[in-house]
């Protein structure tokens, strides 16, 4: 605390530790605006995108899924449920969260969902009867990868980027309906909705590689081309037991021993958003 005086009166006292931390403040406030504009200023090294889009999915390699829903043992038998019909395109959905960073954005964590929903259906008919079948499962997907990309195009801002995925899968039980009809009555039976499966999960893992480039700002397109496992972890191995699942993704057990792995084939095509 001090007193100024002039012409013998004092004048009102001053407090100086007031007054230096105000001025303090002072300096430390535009201090904080100076590096704020000088950050807004630097490129940023990481970006997140956001990005949803359509999945085709092809199975692969030895499956009891691909095979045709129903087949006739000999020419005499009625038509057994074999398979799923799960051969060709598989349409899904798929959405993620891309985190791109590194000091030139090299690096991309990919965290989101697939969603596929295969679906097969069979018609068969002989000279008295017409067989009429349909399977359908759903499987639900968490993924997380890692991706770095490989080369930088010259358009668009694009670049080509490869990497790996890990996924865990909840496959919903596969169910069938079946339609039998005799062509001299027309008399039909159907059978809808049947479950002889029980729900199951599965860990699995993917290849990746795929394109991106930029549309207009903030939008970009993110096409790729995976392959994977679905049930690299967790299958059921058991061969003789009337309780094993064996194939994962058909309604039924016949002409099947153990749960192979299933191969997968997949093409992505997503629009992106930038924040």
């Amino acid at each position: 605390m001090c007193y100024c005086v002039q012409n013998n009166h004092y004048w009102t006292p001053i407090n100086m530790n007031n007054t230096l931390t105000n001025t303090g403040s002072i300096i430390i406030f535009l201090m904080l605006l100076v590096c704020s504009a000088q950050a807004q200023n630097e490129p940023k090294n990481y970006v997140i995108r956001t990005e949803i889009g359509y999945t085709s999915t092809f199975l692969m390699g030895l499956n009891s899924a691909k095979y045709p829903v129903l087949s006739f043992p000999d020419r005499n038998s009625d038509p057994a449920l074999t398979g799923s019909g799960f051969f060709g395109a598989q349409s899904g959905i798929s959405a993620r969260v891309n985190y791109q960073f590194g000091s030139t954005q090299q690096y991309i964590i990919p965290i989101g969902i697939d969603m596929t929903f295969y679906r097969g259906f069979h018609r068969l008919e002989n000279r008295t009867d017409i067989s009429r079948a349909s399977v359908s499962s759903n499987t639900f997907s968490l993924i997380a990868g890692f991706q770095h990309r490989i080369m930088k195009l010259p358009l668009a801002e694009g670049f080509i980027y490869g990497g790996i995925e890990a996924t865990g899968t909840y496959n919903q039980a596969p169910t069938f309906t079946y339609n039998f009809e005799e062509k001299s009555t027309g008399v039909s039976t159907e059978v809808s909705n049947v479950t002889l499966k029980e729900d199951a999960f599965r860990a699995g893992a993917a290849l990746r590689l795929g394109v991106q480039g930029n549309i207009n700002e903030p939008l970009r397109i993110n096409v790729s081309c995976g392959y994977g496992i679905l049930n690299l972890i967790g299958r059921d191995l058991r061969t003789v037991s009337d309780e094993r699942r064996a194939e994962l993704l058909t309604p039924n057990r016949t002409q099947q021993t153990q749960e192979l792995f299933v191969h997968y084939l997949q093409y992505s095509f997503s629009l992106q958003y930038t924040f």
